[in-house]
């Protein structure tokens, strides 16, 4: 009776172990912030350039204590920023920001429910080329954004998937001679949820 006992024991022991699964979760993002420019002026004659570059990947993964549930999270980003100005004489310039947030979060309680999986990638850029005065001269902008994020939750009865891609651009250019003052701004934003 004792020995059955034990068994009964056991068995009671090991059968919650085995039956409630446990979850995964995580989560991830990346913030890109950045400012570019160039400008020329005064008197005499003058060239500039400046450029930014900034690149992030991202990537977890996690699975439950089975093996039965596996997550895993990608995300990658490129931003490119350039900004140059000649001219004799005057003003000549451009001003460039870039806010650019990803965010990914993913929770699986066992692998009969899938209980979360959400994405966030905004993109913002906005950039102004100038000139102003008597001289001659030209101004330009150019800045690009392309990032993705990417979330698949995988079990034993079947997966699920969330890919979002984000790709934006700007262009601005100004140029011209004396008496000839302007300034053109562009912005564009680009989010997907």
């Amino acid at each position: 009776m004792n020995k059955l006992f034990a068994v009964a024991m056991v068995f009671v022991f090991l059968l919650p172990s085995g039956t409630f699964a446990d979850g995964v979760g995580q989560a991830q993002g990346y913030l890109i912030d950045a400012g570019n420019g160039a400008s020329v002026g005064g008197a005499g004659y003058g060239a500039v350039m400046n450029t930014n570059i900034a690149t992030v990947i991202n990537k977890q993964e996690s699975s439950n204590a089975f093996g039965h549930l596996k997550a895993v999270q990608i995300g990658f980003g490129s931003l490119a920023q350039g900004a140059s100005a000649v001219g004799i004489g005057g003003l000549y310039g451009a001003d460039q920001d870039a806010f650019v947030v990803g965010e990914q979060r993913q929770f699986g309680n066992d692998f009969y429910n899938l209980v979360l999986q959400q994405q966030n990638l905004d993109a913002n850029l906005q950039q102004d080329v100038f000139k102003a005065g008597d001289g001659i001269g030209s101004a330009l902008a150019i800045q690009s954004f392309i990032g993705g994020q990417a979330q698949f939750m995988i079990t034993p009865f079947g997966a699920s998937a969330n890919i979002q891609v984000v790709g934006v651009g700007l262009f601005d250019s100004v140029s011209g001679g004396p008496a000839n003052s302007s300034v053109i701004t562009g912005g564009l934003g680009v989010g997907t949820d």
